[in-house]
């Protein structure tokens, strides 16, 4: 059986290391809550020798949470170090902060014994992740993911500041879960809470990436936190992993605001005032909204179709953000995957719907496409049988439903759900 690496978790609330534990026990890492120490962002690493039967760490996070993997020195060869006599997590070519370890006491167990220990100060960066060692660079600074976190709430604001390994596999699950962890370590955190949530996540040439939504937990299995953190985690993970280029992360920066709990409402009915309407003239569809333990609540859209929509019947779909991605999954997966380029990903992410937005969508059964990432609807038939040609449209998709509008409502709570109805264009 492989050894199994101590994960040393210093600064983390037990419930979220235990909700994260998995993806680290998949590369053979073994959490666990205890241990201290880290290191200071700008601290100099240390100059003193380092010697065989030493502990040293292997350090994912510092700041205001510490995460090392903890093992012992097996051999000093100039500037280059040997350690641990086993894998870390066998991603081969790393680059991760290399600290000094303190080994506080060793707990045996006949179910698997564990190390509690404190990591120290730097002394380089390990830079490979091999089958029988992990090798580190003395003097060598590992190039780290500044992350800032900044909780507000009514007893006032507070920042926590952490520094994250640079790693296509473990920067996305690290950054989710200090964003979790930092929501728990406010006091006025609930699990049931409605939390705001704005991401800044700064790029080497490309534009800074913005995201912001609403979060509202009403069921233990789905604390709001967990769905928060790991929104985060996505989308830097599809930075890290995006398949056109190596993409650099230089820091990210999250806000948020904690409100007060459960503001979320179901989607229960939508009607229209008029079963029939005329192209050009306003009409008025109305969604009933059911708050959480609260009364129901009326939205209302004024639709005007496009005087050149044809008579026949249209759909009107009216849903919250969640309900509008389900909705358009095949257009967003093969949108994403006919994306040429970084930038053109990157525009499909920022038109990501928000889930405190109610949106209200008109459709037409019309030949539609996409092509390279764009939607192109309502194409005339000719030139919908060529990218229906798969010989000659092999960046392109067809769809059979266009969109005629949309229209989009901000509210101060998380719409869920969707309806559908119809009318008739005279």
């Amino acid at each position: 059986m492989p050894i199994a690496t101590p994960l040393v978790c210093a600064g983390c609330d037990a419930s979220v290391l235990d909700y994260y534990a998995p993806a680290f026990q998949a590369f053979g890492l073994h959490p666990s809550s205890g241990g201290g120490g880290g290191s200071a962002p700008d601290t100099p690493p240390d100059p003193s020798p380092l010697r065989p039967g030493e502990a040293v760490g292997a350090e994912l996070a510092s700041g205001d949470l510490s995460l090392a993997a903890i093992g012992t020195l097996t051999h000093v060869d100039g500037n280059r170090v040997y350690a641990f006599g086993h894998p870390m997590a066998g991603l081969g070519p790393i680059e991760v902060p290399m600290t000094r370890a303190d080994v506080v006491v060793t707990l045996a167990s006949s179910m698997g014994s564990f190390k509690l220990a404190n990591t120290t100060s730097p002394v380089g960066a390990i830079v490979e992740d091999r089958l029988t060692a992990i090798v580190g660079q003395i003097g060598k600074k590992a190039a780290i993911l500044p992350m800032k976190v900044r909780v507000t709430s009514s007893g006032g604001e507070r920042e926590f500041k952490y520094d994250v390994v640079r790693d296509r596999t473990w920067t996305p699950v690290i950054a989710a879960l200090t964003t979790a962890n930092s929501m728990v370590r406010s006091t006025e955190f609930d699990a049931a809470a409605t939390v705001a949530i704005k991401a800044r996540i700064v790029l080497d040439g490309h534009p800074e990436v913005r995201y912001e939504d609403l979060y509202s937990g009403t069921s233990p299995s789905q604390p709001v936190h967990i769905q928060a953190a790991n929104d985060v985690g996505s989308l830097i993970g599809l930075l890290c992993n995006n398949p056109f280029e190596e993409t650099v992360v230089r820091s990210a920066e999250t806000q948020i605001e904690i409100l007060p709990p459960s503001q979320v409402a179901s989607l229960t009915s939508v009607h229209a005032a008029r079963g029939e309407v005329r192209a050009g003239e306003p009409f008025r569809v109305s969604a009933v909204l059911s708050p959480f333990r609260g009364r129901d609540r009326i939205v209302s859209f004024d639709v005007t179709l496009p005087e050149d929509t044809p008579p026949g019947e249209v759909q009107i779909f009216v849903g919250g953000g969640s309900a509008m991605d389900t909705l358009d999954r095949r257009v967003i997966e093969r949108q994403a995957s006919q994306a040429k380029d970084l930038d053109d990903l990157l525009r499909l992410v920022s038109r990501q719907r928000k889930s405190h937005t109610l949106f209200l969508r008109v459709l037409r059964r019309a030949p539609s496409a996409i092509v390279r990432s764009d939607l192109m609807p309502e194409l005339p038939l000719s030139v919908f049988s060529v990218f229906n040609n798969p010989r000659l449209s092999a960046d392109s998709s067809v769809l059979l439903e266009a969109p005629i509008l949309e229209i989009g409502r901000d509210l101060d709570l998380v719409a869920t759900g969707g309806r559908r109805i119809s009318v008739k264009v005279k």
